[in-house]
């Protein structure tokens, strides 16, 4: 569907990166801070957990009340980012903390959980665990 004709809520995906794999990536592009390019900080220092996860969801504006509904609220010491482009906004939510990842990473793998109806990466009642193979 065109972007132009979104008038819904929808989730992008969500991820997780080590903070050792972060401090390994090089520093950002000066050409990536033009101006036109959408940049946002989030400081990690008050993240203690190992892994960081990310949300991604896109929603229209009028579609905004969406968020304060029961049984989407954010996990406890979440960080939102609002991006706004035109009609649309992109939230970006930050996990960071041992209490509220979806996805954390195991000995031999990782292992994703599931907070809500909306911070989820897995079905309801369910822990997965998966092995890497190496």
């Amino acid at each position: 569907m065109p972007l132009g004709q979104f008038h819904g809520w929808a989730g992008l995906g969500f991820s997780m990166v080590t903070k050792e794999q972060l401090a390994r990536n090089p520093p950002v592009k000066p050409r990536d801070r033009r101006p036109g390019n959408i940049f946002a900080t989030v400081s990690l220092a008050g993240m203690p957990a190992e892994a960081i996860n990310l949300v991604v969801e896109v929603l229209h504006r009028d579609r905004q009340q969406l968020l304060e509904t029961a049984g989407v609220q954010p996990p406890e010491y979440a960080i939102l980012q609002c991006i706004e482009l035109g009609d649309l906004i992109v939230v970006i939510t930050v996990l960071g903390h041992d209490s509220n990842l979806l996805i954390r990473p195991t000995t031999d793998g990782f292992q994703a959980s599931h907070y809500n109806d909306r911070y989820s990466a897995n079905r309801p009642g369910m822990t997965y665990n998966v092995e890497a193979y190496r």
